[in-house]
């Protein structure tokens, strides 16, 4: 799949908004779908959400990766799982201690590696504005925003956009995604598409 390798990247500045939730579907989703090699990569690397929500226990994780005196095709192998569905997870670490060890550099020689195996990469960020989101950012065919019915996340929505304005991520590589958490939206969608 070289060449035709899709990275779809999730991030929210504001937490609880669903990213995991989405990403993870989203991934589970495109794997059943196109039964094409599809890997959800957590790159939320204080919380390794990704792997509780599949309820899938791991081995290795990124952070396996800082150990070694150089990474290749066959050490990322090494670390990576696989679920049930047939979805492959490259983990965050077990521990948010460990966290720091996943750096931008790391990221920069993984990324490429990736690409070379997978046709859809999706990565789960955490709500910052990190090296290693950053980096995943230039990476990435498609940044989705997501964001949830409230003032709060719409306000954040509206930095992050003006943030991905300034790193000039275009228009076209963003996607803006409205998820629904409560029964009934705390504001109205024309409301906020006005905003």
């Amino acid at each position: 799949p070289a060449g035709r390798s899709k990275l779809l990247t999730f991030f929210s500045l504001k937490g609880g908004v669903g990213t995991t939730t989405v990403a993870v579907n989203t991934a589970l989703l495109l794997r059943e779908l196109t039964r094409e090699p599809t890997l959800l990569v957590d790159l939320a690397l204080e919380r390794a959400s990704v792997t509780a929500q599949l309820n899938l226990e791991v081995r290795r994780a990124l952070d396996d990766l800082a150990q070694l005196p150089t990474i290749d095709a066959d050490s990322v192998r090494g670390i990576i799982s696989r679920h049930s569905s047939g979805l492959d997870v490259l983990a965050a670490p077990s521990k948010p201690q460990t966290a720091e060890l996943v750096t931008a550099e790391i990221l920069a020689q993984v990324f490429p590696l990736l690409k070379q195996e997978y046709r859809w990469i999706v990565l789960d960020t955490a709500s910052t504005f990190s090296d290693a989101n950053l980096n995943a950012f230039d990476q990435s065919d498609l940044v989705v925003l997501v964001g949830a019915p409230d003032l709060v996340s719409l306000k954040t929505l509206q930095a992050c956009l003006d943030v991905f304005t300034a790193l000039q991520t275009t228009g076209e590589r963003r996607l803006l995604l409205l998820n629904h958490l409560y029964p009934k939206p705390r504001l109205e969608r024309d409301e906020m598409e006005k905003a």
